[in-house]
């Protein structure tokens, strides 16, 4: 596995990190423990995915970390014999940065929905992807135990307001609706527009107290939408927690779960 993350290494940074380690006297000790501690939750987690980009980015980020561990730690100790090492440190760890910059720009291009700035069904396939690989990793409760939170919205009315008052009304209300969102769930909740009237959140915070407070805002404020600026609209929502210990339900079943109360609850207000 190691070997593996070098030469994934040397082919998207140009830097083998076992030769460029070794190459830095007395620092070897330093910075390998460090980075073969993390390889192997890189790898169970982003060997899993096709998303090529965001796997390069993470790469990218990981190196970018460590060199600049190695910079600073040469910057505090170097003697005389140490400057030659830290100039090429430092050479790299500016050849990094803006690799990073620029791999950052193409996948923030990729990874958002240009109409409404939240994150895509690309992003949304992908985080959850990560998800299903190490779920253990979620959400530790301060006394035990985890639990993840997901709420799926969706835009009743949708197809009435692009045919009665044009696509670019239609538009606007779906970013609106993205806008509601952000205020409600700030801070908390990672945001994905998965299908044109379909947003799908990631609650991050293991307080339920918050949580409720929150979808309770959250409807509160979609009611005034709906019923105040467009009446021919309305947000039906479905949200549901569920410990880690509850092992009969797998991520992927819940999902469904939680998809399949939001149609029920878009019938219910249509009929």
């Amino acid at each position: 596995m190691v070997e593996q993350f070098n030469s994934e290494c040397e082919r998207i940074v140009g830097i083998n990190l076992d030769s460029f380690t070794k190459s830095v006297t007395d620092f070897e000790d330093l910075v390998t423990p460090k980075y073969k501690a993390v390889l192997k939750n890189i790898y169970s987690q982003l060997s899993k995915t096709k998303d090529e980009i965001q796997f390069e980015l993470e790469i990218v980020n990981f190196m970018h970390k460590t060199i600049f561990l190695m910079s600073n730690a040469i910057a505090l100790n170097k003697g005389d014999d140490d400057r030659g090492h830290y100039i090429s440190v430092q050479s790299a760890f500016m050849d990094i940065t803006k690799l990073k910059h620029k791999k950052e720009l193409i996948s923030n291009i990729i990874r958002h929905d240009p109409l409404t700035d939240v994150l895509n069904r690309s992003a949304y396939d992908y985080d959850m992807d990560l998800i299903k690989c190490d779920f253990s990793s979620y959400h530790l409760r301060p006394h035990g135990g985890k639990f993840i939170t997901f709420v799926v919205i969706d835009i009743n009315g949708l197809k009435f307001i692009n045919d009665a008052l044009g696509l670019s009304n239609g538009d606007e209300s779906i970013k609106a609706v993205a806008n509601i969102v952000q205020t409600s769930l700030k801070k908390i909740g990672v945001i994905y527009r998965t299908d044109g009237d379909v947003f799908f959140c990631h609650i991050k915070t293991h307080d339920k107290y918050e949580v409720r407070t929150r979808l309770t805002r959250l409807h509160a404020l979609t009611d005034k939408y709906s019923r105040y600026l467009i009446k021919h609209m309305s947000l039906s929502l479905v949200s549901k927690t569920f410990s880690i210990d509850e092992s009969d339900i797998d991520i992927k079943k819940f999902i469904q779960i939680a998809e399949q109360r939001m149609y029920e609850a878009k019938r219910f207000k249509t009929s």
